[in-house]
């Protein structure tokens, strides 16, 4: 279940920041993850919510998830998918991934 590891990852991330502000209280965090990554945005929420951000002053803050889509080029003919597919339209299946790949801590809204 990596879901739960990558939230102990950007929890850290989050507290790092979160130090350097020191608010009295943190009203949004968001997080983008890339739809090529497979995490299941449930889980991922509730690793977060109930174990990296429990007990803590972001406990209560409202969580919002923006997941970026996937974007793949074909290596033979450069042509970009924003769709899974199995081949490209030139019958390579041979990909570069370069969009929705990542997860961040996009924004933290304190005050």
């Amino acid at each position: 279940m990596h879901e739960h590891s990558l939230a102990k990852d950007i929890a850290y991330l989050i507290f790092d920041e979160i130090k350097k502000k020191k608010p009295k209280k943190v009203e949004k965090i968001t997080i983008v993850i890339g739809e090529a990554l497979g995490i299941n945005k449930d889980f991922f929420l509730h690793a977060l919510k109930e174990h990296s951000l429990k007990n803590t002053i972001c406990e209560n803050s409202q969580l919002e998830i923006v997941v970026e889509k996937a974007k793949i080029k074909c290596r033979k003919c450069s042509n970009i998918i924003e769709e899974p597919v199995m081949k490209c339209i030139c019958g390579s299946n041979d990909f570069d991934v370069f969009s929705g790949k990542n997860v961040y801590v996009k924004e933290i809204l304190a005050e």
